[in-house]
């Protein structure tokens, strides 16, 4: 479910691994952020209960943006979300 953050003057969501911001660059920047810290570090922990709130905010503090609604995701389909996104990406 859902994660409700403020950067700035925008507020974005955090829905299924994506940010959703009614400001371009600050979606894009929300994303960049979550795609490079998934890529550098596996991003939330596999036994994470709730993979969503950790992503919002890790990306929260990176940003100088805070948290402001959270509502707790289903652990299952939330957990095989990240994990699929935790897969390499091999270029051939």
């Amino acid at each position: 479910m859902p994660v409700l953050i403020r950067v700035k003057n925008w507020k974005a969501i955090l829905r299924r691994g994506e940010w959703v911001c009614a400001d371009g660059r600050t979606e894009a920047l929300l994303n960049s952020v979550t795609e490079l810290w998934i890529h550098e570090t596996g991003g939330p922990a596999i036994s994470d209960g709730d993979p969503e709130k950790t992503v919002a905010e890790y990306v929260a503090a990176q940003t100088q943006g805070r948290v402001l609604l959270h509502i707790p995701a289903r652990p299952r389909s939330s957990r095989q979300l990240y994990l699929d996104r935790r897969q390499l990406k091999l270029q051939f």
